[in-house]
């Protein structure tokens, strides 16, 4: 918020509204009233945090003492992405992927202690599939299944490995 005016601009109150108004808050948000100098600016941060997947809109009311303009409302926007469920990972006893991070292949070693049909998907930090899915019978044992990773750009990304009903998530690193 800028105050390009010769006297004090006096914010009294910083709200949302609209449809999707839950989903925004400021963050550390000032003390009202708020004032802010002839020539100074103060600035504020907008978090979204979306309830359902996505766009989702709200208005952001700046309540002013402004002769010119009065009150300010400027249209905010976000779009709410499925989540890769990130904090149910964990560390799992029967698969390990190697190595980590990896520019261009990655193995997945998983310890069977029967014959399983074997899922595994790799998702971007968006939760889009960003490879194939491999599905494959494997027996009893130690298997691997190698994953070709030289298409994807470099960042972080997750593999989904299902064995049977059980699955687990692990975070995976791409520099190439």
């Amino acid at each position: 918020i800028v105050n390009k005016g010769f006297g004090l601009l006096t914010i009294s109150n910083i709200t949302f509204t609209g449809t999707n108004a839950a989903e925004f808050t400021l963050l550390n948000a000032p003390a009202f009233p708020l004032n802010i100098n002839s020539s100074s600016s103060q600035t504020i941060t907008v978090q979204f945090k979306p309830t359902a997947d996505g766009v989702r809109n709200a208005t952001l009311n700046i309540d002013n003492n402004d002769a010119d303009e009065a009150n300010y409302d400027f249209a905010v926007q976000g779009t709410g992405l499925v989540t890769t469920g990130i904090d149910l990972m964990s560390t799992s006893s029967f698969a390990k992927l190697y190595p980590n991070p990896t520019s261009n292949d990655v193995t997945v070693e998983l310890t069977l202690t029967k014959d399983e049909k074997v899922t595994v998907n790799v998702f971007d930090v968006q939760g889009k599939e960003a490879l194939q899915t491999i599905e494959t019978n494997l027996t009893v044992g130690s298997q691997d299944i190698h994953i070709n990773t030289s298409s994807l750009v470099n960042g972080v990304y997750f593999v989904k490995v299902t064995v049977g009903s059980v699955s687990t998530k692990m975070k995976l690193a791409i520099a190439h």
